[in-house]
């Protein structure tokens, strides 16, 4: 329940920060992740549509509390009427004037029961929200590592379009000279053309990346230039046992609590269709006028109407039948969202052991790169080798798989954080051993 409070706080105060953040300033240059993540705002169509389902849930409250409250109905009648000629009453007028104040006294607690299932439906769509937020915190830096990738792509394609531009030159002077033939040159300058057409490849993904990003952020106007590579502190600390990190899972996971809320929602709203086969009790105030007076020209009247059904035909029983068939549903769905979240949790694990294994690896391939570029560069300096080139090129895409290892690794801990309901950038949230000075959002 203090999760619940604690989020329904947040919804009430972010609304206005999120709006101050969405104001004409741009994006940051260079842009950070931190600064990325800040600038996430309710504004997006994708958190505008869950929040959608809290103002609905709050719409259904104030619907049960209005079944509680004071009518006021005004009647006027302006009525003409032939009489017969033993009438006493003279004239043809009949007119009629009425103010009529009531109040429900009792409704068989339909009104509370459905107040109690929108209460709980509110807290479900706001943990949903929550749920959502994360999810979309995630897709934010997902975007945020393939913009900077992308860079590290064409940093790399660039490279090697550079390379075989020198070799192709160098080819050419050397056809000029009559020491190479044509298919030896077509063959170099079949090479260039397939790493140009490489290059623009990874300069249009960069472009579709940095747009990608910008409409996640709800600014498809302010495509980011520069990105600040993030600083990543995963550690190198084992995760939680398989247990406990369910255990943690199961208690706090934002959606399976929204799932368990509507349970308890679908159920209360079982006690209101019951209610309609109970009797109702309302108090109601008349002050009436008439054009004549007669036996039945009640001036004012004050009474107390109880009304009990006693066959409707089977509609109360269908009305029953169909919130129970909900009641088995919300049951079904949240055993469903139980089983996917063992899977889930599960791939993640050993996708993050995978990874880590991959990081070492990638690691130990940089360090060769880097020893072999220093050799090439002394063979180069030495004129014994001519593959600095390649060296270098080889280093960019060092550099591209590091880079690659070490965010995928990030965003699997954050999805992981996402479900257990930890602060998704604090990667080391789900660690056996956690830094006092551990990060979060």
């Amino acid at each position: 329940m203090r999760s619940v409070t604690r989020i329904l706080f947040l919804l009430a105060v972010l609304p206005a920060l999120a709006s101050a953040q969405a104001s004409e300033a741009g994006l940051p240059d260079p842009l950070s992740l931190e600064q990325a993540l800040a600038s996430i705002t309710e504004t997006h169509p994708d958190l505008a549509r869950q929040k959608l389902n809290i103002n609905r849930s709050e719409t259904d409250l104030e619907y049960a509390d209005s079944l509680k409250s004071f009518r006021v109905i005004a009647e006027a009648r302006a009525r003409w009427t032939e009489r017969k000629d033993t009438q006493v009453f003279t004239g043809n007028d009949d007119h009629r004037l009425a103010l009529t104040l009531s109040k429900p006294l009792y409704d068989g607690g339909k009104s509370s029961a459905l107040a109690a299932a929108a209460q709980l439906e509110i807290q479900a769509a706001s943990l949903q929200y929550a749920s959502a937020r994360d999810q979309h915190v995630i897709l934010v830096m997902q975007l945020f590592f393939e913009v900077i990738l992308a860079d590290l792509q064409t940093g790399s394609d660039l490279e090697a379009m550079s390379v075989a531009y020198v070799r192709m030159d160098k080819a050419r002077d050397r056809h000029e000279l009559g020491q190479l033939s044509d298919i030896d040159l077509l063959e170099y300058e079949s090479i260039y053309q397939d790493a140009r057409q490489k290059l623009y490849a990874s300069e249009g993904v960069s472009r579709s990346a940095r747009l990608s990003l910008a409409l996640a952020l709800d600014r498809p106007g302010q495509q980011p230039a520069r990105l600040v590579p993030p600083k990543l502190e995963i550690g190198n600390a084992k995760l939680l046992p398989y247990e406990a990190l369910m255990e943690k899972i199961l208690a706090a996971n934002y959606a399976l609590q929204s799932k368990i809320k509507l349970l308890e929602a679908a159920r209360a709203r079982i006690a209101a269709a019951r209610s309609a086969s109970k009797p109702s009790v309302s108090g109601e105030i008349q002050r009436a006028e008439f054009s004549r007076d007669t036996s039945l020209s009640n001036r004012l009247r004050i009474g107390v109407e109880v009304e009990w059904p006693l066959y409707d035909g089977g509609a109360t029983d269908i009305a029953i039948k169909r919130a129970q068939m909900a009641v088995t549903k919300a049951a079904l769905d949240r055993r469903a969202m139980e089983n996917d979240l063992r899977l889930q949790v599960r791939e993640l694990t050993e996708r993050i052991r995978s990874l880590r294994a991959g990081s070492d690896a990638a690691r130990a391939y940089a360090d060769f790169r880097e020893l072999h570029l220093d050799r090439s560069r002394a063979l180069y300096e030495m004129e014994v080798r001519t593959d600095l080139g390649d060296a270098m090129v080889e280093i960019s895409r060092s550099q591209h798989r590091s880079a690659q290892q070490r965010f995928q690794l990030a965003l699997s801990l954050a999805q992981l954080n996402a479900l257990a309901g930890e602060p998704v950038t604090d990667l080391q949230a789900l660690m056996l051993t956690k830094p006092a000075n551990a990060g979060g959002q």
